[in-house]
């Protein structure tokens, strides 16, 4: 047999498993071709085209309306102020005006507050808490003594501070009059935060785990017409997958549980009667008793009894705990169900019976489409199989869609958000097709936005803590979060980060006003910092991309590598004085014309021949030195320890370790749909060292961060003359300009993105 021969009866196969799987849901088939569309043709009209990209900074309000966002699209009522303008669709944001309050923002090291919550095809899944940062706690000896998650504020600038909840530009850091009733709703939403993502990784697990297994007893349901003569591992099979969906709802539980204990901070929360003693009891002591109703074991449904006012904060609370409780009730049943089976051979219908609570099959997507759309495109008029509609469908990799309504599996995606997971069908058969292995990737398609542990974080959010009255004003800054908004009308694209400065409208205009500076950033001293020491701290800055719902997108750092370009050889005298061989050449010559250098900036001949010949970075030498380098995304995991070991074997410390430069993709756009992305800056902590920073000053550097972002897709702007060519004067006098040709503090979007 050739080589041809061969390949086809495997693609055949293949196609084989797609179509068994597909009509697995029906037992018949038929189809019905209708006309119902009637048309007119012949009608010419041209419309002006436009591709854009557009960006838009949130606040609260918009953040919860995206329709605030068109606001100014043609109106008037938006000129003049930028911090006006930022908040609708443009290709600009510039974040340099005093209404931030960045320049208040010193930041202090701290580490990301990120998690593993799960893995899908292109590997492993992180997201970040509500508490972005951990934040360190010091003892009286000076010491770190830990690294706190739930203390850390996130606040936008308002009445001189930071001190408001809201979205835009916000400030992460510390209290230094946070009280425990602030802790505490701290506390409870990152918690509701960290199992999200638990409940995530669990249903992740379950799937990695046992897809095969459950795969392969469809297949032979389906291909194989097996309806008799199952076994006892198949059972074990679904009842493994059924014990992980109850594990993953367990941590949903506790989950809605921590949105009672962040609602009994605020503000009336207790209802009068239910706790004994209540009026002779401080705030503290009534939260602590208020607390321990919820976490012992006490049924959600009696927690709504209990604390009916939490729908004043999450409104559809009764709904949540009803579903959590049917599809606790469910999985439960179909464990008992699987535990009660006897005999060793099992019907299909067994089978079915417990697996059909878990995963509706006939609700799944495959490659997009549903099964009556599959079972249309994958069958002839003969009733025979499309093979070339079935090579297609699995030409890029087979992906099953897990959509709204598909039983405990999509529940779950629900409440927690999206997951994904690799399914494999090991040796497959089909006549005398194989054996060979099948993979797909199964991920859910959740259509709740915000998703429900999210809507109960957000409605935290809007409570009043009791014991602050609402507000805390941060004292100790360790980063800042920039909350953006993104829209394309590209059908398919992906959002970029552009590090080389770019137009931001037409590629081939040369007009000052509308070029970007790319994605960069700058730093300066007047605190006596060698050069050297300012770009190893650099090397510790951290631009992290999350989504609305705390997926980590992508991660970028700054190129801050030095070359030889950088360096001066010393003379012979200074060689043998300083013991060196060459020093970086970043400070202006001294009164007698000798080398300025400090001993940092020394290096010695190995390190000197082991340089680049080029510096990926930019010093500039004058009263003030300033180091300006490029920010790129790289390739990033959880930092791992052999210190500690959890039940998977690895132990994580929350850190990030980067790994090389990839290929700039922060996330895909959809077409016409706003994508919420926020850019989380701060020093990691696990990175710089006291070596690094000012030893007589509190602010060892001030810098500049300049993002620039574009897209995937070409695209082509309308044309309009004033926008491509401009007024020379008046760009040459624009007050947003400088070197770069941006603002401090801009953050772009640039490659074809004019406005629609």
């Amino acid at each position: 047999m050739n080589k041809y021969s061969i390949r086809q009866k495997l693609l055949s196969a293949t196609a084989m498993l797609i179509v068994a799987s597909i009509l697995m849901v029906s037992t018949s088939y038929a189809w019905f071709v209708m006309s119902t569309a009637p048309e007119v043709s012949g009608i010419k009209t041209q419309v002006g085209s436009n591709g854009a990209l557009e960006i838009a900074l949130f606040n609260t309000e918009s953040w919860n309306d995206l329709s605030l966002l068109d606001m100014g699209d043609i109106d008037e009522s938006v000129a003049g102020r930028s911090d006006n303008a930022n908040l609708t669709w443009g290709n600009i944001v510039d974040l340099s005006g005093p209404s931030y309050g960045l320049d208040q923002i010193v930041l202090n090291p701290s580490r990301l507050n990120i998690s593993l919550s799960g893995s899908d095809e292109n590997g492993s899944i992180y997201n970040v808490g509500n508490i972005l940062l951990k934040t360190p706690v010091y003892g009286e000896d000076g010491r770190i003594q830990s690294l706190d998650s739930s203390s850390a504020l996130s606040y936008v600038f308002s009445g001189g501070s930071f001190s408001q909840e809201g979205y835009g530009v916000r400030a992460i850091g510390t209290s230094a009059g946070m009280g425990s009733l602030q802790l505490g709703m701290n506390t409870a939403r990152n918690q509701i935060s960290t199992y999200m993502a638990a409940a995530r990784r669990e249903a992740s697990s379950a799937l990695n785990s046992t897809g095969g297994k459950i795969a392969n007893i469809v297949v032979q349901y389906a291909v194989n017409n097996k309806t008799t003569g199952y076994t006892d591992e198949d059972v074990g099979a679904v009842k493994e997958l059924a014990a992980g969906l109850q594990s993953s709802l367990h941590q949903i539980e506790v989950a809605l549980r921590y949105a009672f204990a962040g609602y009994i901070t605020t503000e009336n929360a207790i209802p009068d009667g239910l706790i004994d003693g209540a009026d002779s009891m401080t705030s503290e002591e009534l939260y602590q008793a208020a607390y321990g109703i919820i976490f012992d074991d006490t049924p959600l449904s009696t927690l709504m009894t209990d604390f009916p006012g939490i729908t004043s904060l999450v409104p559809d609370m009764s709904v949540y705990i009803s579903q959590l409780e049917s599809d606790q009730s469910k999985v439960d049943s179909a464990i008992e169900t699987c535990d009660s089976y006897s005999g060793g051979s099992y019907s299909w219908a067994q089978i079915e019976a417990v697996s059909t609570p878990l995963v509706d099959s006939g609700a799944m997507m495959l490659g997009g489409k549903s099964i009556d759309e599959l079972k249309s495109e994958l069958r002839n008029p003969d009733g025979s199989v499309n093979f070339g509609a079935a090579f297609e469908l699995i030409s890029g990799g087979i992906v099953i869609t897990v959509p709204t309504g598909s039983g405990i599996l999509s529940d779950i995606s629900d409440f927690a958000g999206d997951y994904a997971s690799s399914v494999t069908v090991e040796q497959f058969k089909y006549g005398d097709y194989g054996p060979m292995d099948m993979g797909a990737t199964m991920q859910t398609q959740t259509t709740m936005n915000p998703v429900y542990l999210v809507a109960c974080s957000n409605g935290l959010r809007s409570g009043t803590v009791a014991e602050s009255s609402g507000s805390s004003q941060i004292t100790d800054f360790y980063g800042y979060a920039i909350d953006l908004a993104f829209r394309t009308n590209a059908e398919t694209s992906k959002l970029l980060l552009q590090t080389e400065g770019v137009q931001r409208i037409y590629d081939d205009s040369d007009r000052a006003a509308t070029q970007g500076g790319g994605s960069y950033m700058t730093f300066s001293t007047n605190s006596g910092l060698s050069v050297t020491k300012m770009i190893k701290m650099m090397q510790g800055i951290r631009v992290v991309f999350i989504d609305d719902s705390q997926k980590v997108l992508a991660v970028a750092s700054l190129d801050c590598k030095l070359g030889k370009d950088a360096y001066a050889i010393l003379d012979d005298e200074h060689k043998i004085e300083t013991g060196m061989y060459a020093y970086l050449n970043a400070y202006p010559e001294n009164a007698d014309g000798t080398p300025n250098y400090q001993i940092s900036d020394l290096i010695d001949d190995r390190e000197y021949d082991n340089l680049d010949d080029e510096s990926s970075l930019t010093i500039e030498v004058g009263e003030t030195t300033s180091v300006s380098a490029k920010l790129y995304t790289r390739y990033f995991e959880m930092t791992q320890s052999t210190a500690e070991h959890e039940t998977e074997g690895t132990y994580y410390t929350g850190g990030l370790t980067l790994l090389g430069a990839n290929d700039q993709v922060i996330t895909p756009l959809q077409q016409d749909i706003v994508k919420r992305v926020t850019a989380i800056v701060y020093l990691d902590g696990s990175f710089v060292t006291n070596a690094m920073v000012a030893a007589d000053s509190t602010t060892s550097m001030t810098g500049v961060l300049n993002l620039q972002f574009s897209s995937s897709a070409t695209l082509l702007p309308a044309e309009i003359s004033s926008l491509r060519n401009g007024d020379p004067e008046s760009d040459e006098n624009d007050s947003t300009q400088n070197n770069n040709g941006e603002e401090p503090g801009d953050v772009q979007q640039g490659d074809n993105g004019g406005n629609g």
